[in-house]
């Protein structure tokens, strides 16, 4: 009665009206170097560190046009350096006298949004526009939110994967990071995922706003009234020079920066250019209406979704998925049954209790794991360890908590997708996603499992009720090593996240 119940609630709300774009391109696209001569070349990028130094390297490179689209942008040390070397690039530029564009998207989720618009104010005095997909309590679309991730270069380079803008997706957090991936594409499949986000740039959705307060003219009679107004002034003072003081060239920035780009270039060099000889790119499009019903199927803008079914549907002998959050919602718990019910292999690496950044996702997957180890799925928990060969700038950061974030499907041993799609029902049914396939490269394959078995090292295999095993077949925590404070915190999130699954 309980999940009837809570897919109703779904229905109801996936039904809420919203207009979608029409057409494939360019929110699907593929080339293949046999058929179309198209060659694109890819790089898989598993260090936090190269991965930012390669985005700002972009940066630097640019010479007509920087997109940028991302669900997260903290305002923190890596956010900060970002967004400067935007500032610095927007300025170069102008001066040069060339014509050069730099936009960014931010999605404007009331529980992660920290780049507003008195920070846009400032950029735009730089040249770099910044809008916002979705108000953040608008009531009909506040759980459709853009979980994509993206940069672009003058349509000719791009990367998409796992990462937000953040210290703890670019391994740089004294407290907690991210073991995450991303996928460099060079190739006119840049363009396409560019044009992606000048769709998404025109949609209705997408809002430019004005930072101007409010400040009416009140009758002086009226005491409440003149308060009011008051108060919205000193926020927006208070607002504007939090945006002023957050731009401040610090001694860190100063510091960090070349480290940066020193340590992070040196290990880019280790990861090799390889040719894709079939990509695909899917991207949901722009909207909030995902389906009329659960079981039937869904709109044309839920493109994703749909390229991942047929993938897991077409798996001859293995699939492995690397999610850092796991809730089994039915058709993909269809999909995955069927594997598992015909002989296939089904693995998946995620997140313990210990190496989470979610209590309420981990109380679901401890709901439900046991019961799929038992008919044949191998799960694998992280356990909250640093990777030795996981290059940081300080040491302490090695000896803080570490997470899977990466994105990541292996398709039995010649396919591969990276992206930004989580194993759960914000990623299924609510958030615009957008993920890189490849296909006929075993050596690109290979890397990614090398890099996949490193991390699999400090991942433990459940194996039975409450049991698992470690790397070295000695028995382990199935909660990765949390505390008894983690596991009375999980434990009372059972019952609400099990209330609230259709919308996690």
């Amino acid at each position: 009665m309980m999940n009837k119940i809570k897919y109703l609630l779904l229905v109801i709300l996936l039904s809420i009206s919203a207009v979608h774009a029409d057409g494939p391109y360019p929110f699907y696209d593929v080339h293949e170097t046999a058929v179309d001569g198209k060659v694109n070349k890819v790089k898989l990028l598993h260090n936090g560190l190269a991965a930012l130094a390669l985005r700002i390297d972009m940066i630097r490179r640019a010479e007509h046009e920087i997109v940028m689209e991302y669900f997260i942008w903290e305002k923190d040390l890596a956010g900060k350096i970002l967004l400067l070397e935007l500032m610095r690039k927007g300025s170069q530029m102008r001066r040069a006298g060339q014509p050069f564009k730099i936009r960014i998207i931010l999605d404007k989720s009331i529980t992660i949004f920290e780049v507003n618009e008195y920070y846009a104010e400032i950029l735009s005095k730089y040249g770099i526009e910044v809008a916002y997909h979705n108000r953040a309590l608008d009531p009909l679309t506040a759980q459709f939110r853009d979980h994509r991730k993206l940069i672009a270069i003058d349509s000719k380079e791009a990367i998409t994967g796992g990462r937000n803008i953040g210290d703890d997706y670019f391994d740089l957090d004294e407290e907690y990071n991210f073991l995450d991936r991303d996928i460099w594409v060079k190739g006119p499949m840049a363009k396409t995922m560019r044009d992606s986000f000048a769709a998404y740039w025109d949609h209705k959705r997408i809002v430019k706003q004005s930072v101007d307060p409010v400040v009416e003219e009140f009758s002086p009679l009226v005491r409440s009234q003149r308060r009011r107004n008051t108060g919205r002034l000193e926020i927006h003072k208070r607002m504007k020079k939090e945006a002023i003081d957050f731009f401040k060239v610090t001694d860190e920035v100063r510091f960090t920066s070349p480290q940066i780009m020193k340590i992070g270039m040196k290990t880019l060099e280790k990861f090799k250019t390889y040719d894709c000889p079939k990509m695909t790119f899917a991207s949901d499009k722009p909207g909030g209406r995902a389906a009329v019903s659960l079981f039937k199927d869904y709109d044309s803008y839920r493109v994703l979704r749909k390229v991942i079914y047929k993938r897991i549907d077409a798996v001859k002998e293995k699939l492995f998925i690397e999610s850092p959050y796991w809730i089994l919602n039915q058709p993909m718990g269809d999909a995955l049954k069927k594997l598992l019910d015909t002989d296939r292999e089904v693995k998946a690496l995620t997140n313990s209790l210990n190496s989470t950044d979610a209590f309420y996702v981990s109380s679901l997957f401890y709901d439900q794991v046991f019961g799929w180890e038992k008919i044949g799925l191998k799960p694998y928990v992280y356990n909250a360890e640093y990777l030795d060969n996981n290059l940081v700038i300080r040491d302490k950061i090695k000896k803080k908590r570490w997470g899977v974030h990466a994105k990541t499907m292996v398709f039995d041993e010649d396919s591969l997708m990276i992206g930004t799609y989580n194993i759960d029902n914000r990623s299924d049914y609510y958030n615009n996603e957008m993920a890189i396939f490849c296909d006929g490269n075993k050596e690109l394959v290979m890397d990614l499992k090398n890099n996949i078995d490193e991390r699999m090292k400090n991942a433990f295999e459940i194996t039975g009720e409450m049991r698992a095993l470690d790397g070295k077949g000695f028995s382990a925590d199935v909660y990765g090593g949390a505390d008894a404070e983690a596991i009375r915190k999980m434990k009372n999130w059972t019952i609400p996240a099990r209330i609230f699954e259709p919308f996690m």
